[in-house]
């Protein structure tokens, strides 16, 4: 760390010196450092950081006077004739000089440069004041929309934004042309409301003015009518109008962002791709109060399941019935949505989300696991006030299935294709015995029952999909997919779906039987579906593997 030498202070975002190596303040890499560049006087020992967002670039750090918010931003620039972040900022404050001490706003006031080993520039971390006040989105989530009070509390509160975003606009106009400055990503998780002073923020402004995107009135309607309803969308909208000019009203209801337009703002390239970040834990998202249609709910969910990473044009594909793969153009990675009705839930046994929560909570290594696309949240659904059932997201390393593959390959009638599918659905048998035996659970309810297999024909991966709890009587896995591979490709590649489970399965239990069981070994215990298959197998396989009392 170095202060820089004293220089003539350039127009824009405060220069406040430089942090060198690698920097990730919760693991204390850089804190101290970066506690003396923000506030010399405050011993560095009593500040704190903690991750924000689904990211890992955003931070809240804290000391016992005062609360920064600090992001790390690229250097690059993701288009030619588009400015980094930080070239964007310091426009606007040479435009706006002002912004920087308006307390609705938490808009960067300060730059640390961050450099590697060698010196060289690798990126930057912009620092603005913590706003106070939770995401409208959060506080949205805790209310009870069944009860008169709280329905009118929600109703004042995007009557508000709908105030603020006016004065915004206007506060923020061009002083030579008069022209609005629009945020550009203007929705739920931007606004922060802080209940006890009845305030409220706005957050994330590093791309306010970005030259093509107006949209803001109509993106934070659309979104906040699919979370809560007309009713609340209608109340900010109406205020909205009430105060501001016509032809900024106007300019900002035409849809012209990426995720709401035919053509692409930012078109894909290989500069634009970004890997989608992996939860840590399971969680619960704004309900959807309009039921669930996912081709017109593409720009909710794109919002909603990576709300900081964004999906610059998202793409819909079905996976199988009842579930899709949501992701963005020209990009592998994808999210797997599976809708799951009220009705699917089991009578008597925990819900599919409290399951898929207890799974996580015991295996929190599954939502890094390539080989799973294992539900990390849920988005509740509503329609009339009633649950009317649930969306669940995974993390998916491609968005193809084994049964797209297979369908090309019986259009191709390629003999080596037809011979390769052959071995592909041998190891997705093999594969899907690991997976039981990695995630073996006693329990019945929780016992992995994936229905889709996925399939990337460039890298081989293997993955499994759309976990369903039906409960004890539920048929398994191997058999489920078994018949759903014959289905689409056909008895023999059924065959050696089943053939690779239960090479599996034998290789696994000979090492364990390498080792000499004693008699109390073997337990009358309820067993894992992957255990139940293994002693099931043994005659249709001769394995002549059993367990003996001695």
């Amino acid at each position: 760390m170095e202060r820089l030498q004293r220089q003539p202070r350039p127009a824009g975002l405060r220069r406040l010196g430089v942090l060198r190596h690698r920097f990730d303040p919760v693991e204390g890499c850089g804190l101290q450092d970066l506690a003396r560049l923000l506030d010399p006087s405050c011993p560095s020992r009593s500040f704190r950081a903690r991750t924000v967002g689904v990211g890992d670039g955003t931070w809240i750090l804290e000391s016992p006077a005062r609360e920064w918010m600090i992001k790390k931003v690229s250097i690059e620039r993701i288009g030619s004739n588009l400015p980094t972040q930080l070239e964007n900022c310091d426009a606007l404050v040479q435009k706006f000089p002002g912004i920087v001490r308006d307390k609705k706003l938490a808009f960067p006031h300060s730059v640390i440069e961050l450099q590697g080993h060698t010196g060289e520039r690798v990126g930057d971390l912009l620092v603005s004041r913590r706003a106070p006040g939770v995401q409208l989105g959060r506080f949205l989530a805790d209310l009870d929309l069944r009860k008169a009070q709280d329905q009118l509390r929600l109703e004042r509160v995007c009557a508000g934004v709908g105030e603020m975003l006016a004065d915004f606009h206007a506060r923020y106009a061009d002083p030579k042309t008069g022209e609005a400055t629009y945020h550009t990503d203007f929705h739920p998780s931007n606004v922060l409301y802080e209940q006890q002073t009845d305030t409220l923020s706005i957050v994330d402004l590093t791309g306010m003015g970005t030259p093509g995107v107006t949209d803001d009135l109509d993106k934070f309607q659309r979104l906040l009518a699919r979370l809560a309803g007309e009713r609340y969308a209608t109340a900010f909208r109406l205020r909205y109008i009430a105060l501001a000019p016509a032809w900024v009203s106007e300019r900002s209801s035409t849809k012209s962002t990426a995720a709401s337009s035919d053509k692409l703002l930012y078109p894909p390239t290989a500069e634009t791709f970004t890997t989608l970040p992996r939860a840590t834990s399971f969680r619960s998202l704004s309900s959807l109060a309009t039921g669930f249609d996912p081709h017109q709910n593409i720009t909710t969910l794109a919002w909603l399941v990576s709300p900081k990473v964004k999906l610059v044009h998202p793409r819909l594909q079905p996976a199988r019935t009842k579930a899709w793969m949501l992701y963005q153009s020209g990009q592998k990675e994808c999210f797997y949505l599976q809708y799951a009705p009220a009705k699917s839930e089991a009578p008597g046994l925990p819900s599919i989300a409290e399951r898929c929560e207890e799974f996580v909570g015991r295996y929190p290594w599954i939502l890094d696991d390539l080989a799973v696309a294992f539900p990390h949240c849920v988005i509740p659904l509503q329609m009339s006030l009633k649950y009317h059932g649930a969306v669940f997201v995974a993390n998916c390393g491609c968005n193809s299935t084994l049964e797209q593959y297979a369908l090309s390959v019986r259009e191709s009638r390629d003999a080596d294709e037809e011979e390769k599918l052959l071995r592909i659905c041998f190891k997705a048998g093999e594969d899907l015995c690991h997976l039981q035996q990695t995630y073996d659970v006693q329990e019945p309810h929780l016992q992995l029952r994936p229905s889709c297999v996925l399939y990337d024909r460039d890298t081989g991966l293997i993955a499994f999909a759309d976990f369903a709890w039906a409960g004890d009587d539920a048929v398994s896995a191997k058999d489920r997919l078994t018949e759903s591979v014959r289905s689409f490709a056909g008895q023999a590649a059924a065959e050696e779906f089943r053939r690779g489970y239960s090479c599996r399965q034998r290789s696994s239990r000979s090492r364990e039987n390498d080792v000499c069981l004693l008699p109390w070994s073997c337990r009358n215990e309820p067993v894992s579906e992957a255990a139940e298959d293994a002693s099931s197998s043994e005659s249709e396989d001769e394995a002549g593997l059993s367990c003996c009392l001695m």
